[in-house]
């Protein structure tokens, strides 16, 4: 496998986590806009994103193959629970 097709790998393993990282925390600011944060935007997706790439990899460590429907629940509550840690006051 050359460097380039290793990239490519890498990048489409972890980019759900990224995706749904932009998307819920767009969602979560387009619902909660009243309310203050403690965070910026660039923060909150970068914890998000952060974590659930780690949710993916340990879920291809686990389970020996990418895009399971377990390794993806994981990376929803990872995202939750890491939203959820950052909206509390």
């Amino acid at each position: 496998m050359s460097f380039f097709n290793l990239l490519l790998h890498a990048i489409a393993l972890i980019a759900p986590a990224w995706g749904m990282a932009l998307i819920f925390v767009s969602l979560t600011r387009l619902v909660l806009w009243r309310s203050q944060w403690r965070y910026a935007w660039g923060i909150n997706v970068l914890a998000n994103g952060l974590l659930g790439s780690v949710s993916l990899l340990l879920a291809l460590v686990m389970m020996g193959e990418d895009g399971t429907l377990l390794a993806y629940t994981g990376l929803v509550l990872c995202n939750a629970t890491v939203q959820w840690v950052l909206l509390r006051r």
